[in-house]
């Protein structure tokens, strides 16, 4: 018999021995027994796994680290100037900043999976100055981290239709003068 002076260790197998002893007995029986160890062994304590308010317990635990984890996550979008807050009235309010845009815009065009049609590809040429050598550098990293091919120089193509947004963070970055982007047909 399970009490709750035993620690999960013992519970887990009791549970086990009488599983085995039980191999006779049906299996509505066995499922029963081997979702009440899953439940042992996943509660902080045996008494906590005979608690009838257990179920209710573990649930709010677990919504105790979900909103743990989604402040973590907060605190550290903030901390890197990606959003901000911003209180408008009584209301509280967590927006990107323009880092945090421009970061938005660069997680979409690394994921995205979405391939021209007709053997269409996209190409991008840069002649961006030494002045401004470190968004050069930047630039040049990104774009080799989207899985563009290095064509040339400052030359890079993909297959993937990445037009739109990679237009809308070359405008953000202030290189458009300096950058171009153009939709081919691969021909060789």
């Amino acid at each position: 018999m399970i009490t709750s002076h035993m620690d999960k260790k013992e519970a887990i197998n009791l549970v086990k021995s009488i599983a085995k002893v039980s191999r006779g007995v049906g299996n509505e029986i066995l499922l029963g027994l081997d979702e009440y160890s899953m439940f042992v062994r996943r509660s902080r304590s045996i008494s906590l796994a005979c608690n009838p308010f257990s179920a209710e317990i573990l649930r709010e635990i677990d919504e105790a680290k979900e909103r743990r984890r989604v402040k973590d996550a907060l605190r550290s979008l903030e901390k890197r100037k990606l959003i901000q807050t911003v209180k408008k009235g009584n209301n509280i309010f967590k927006v990107l900043t323009a880092q945090g845009e421009m970061e938005v815009l660069r997680h979409k065009i690394r994921t995205n999976k979405k391939e021209f049609s007709d053997g269409q590809i996209c190409i991008v040429m840069f002649d961006i100055p030494e002045d401004i050598r470190e968004v050069r550098r930047q630039f040049n990293q990104f774009l080799k981290s989207c899985r563009f091919e290095n064509i040339q120089k400052s030359v890079f193509s993909t297959k993937y239709d990445i037009v739109s947004d990679l237009k809308d963070l070359i405008t953000r970055m202030n290189v458009s003068g300096w950058v171009s982007v153009f939709v081919s047909r691969h021909v060789a």
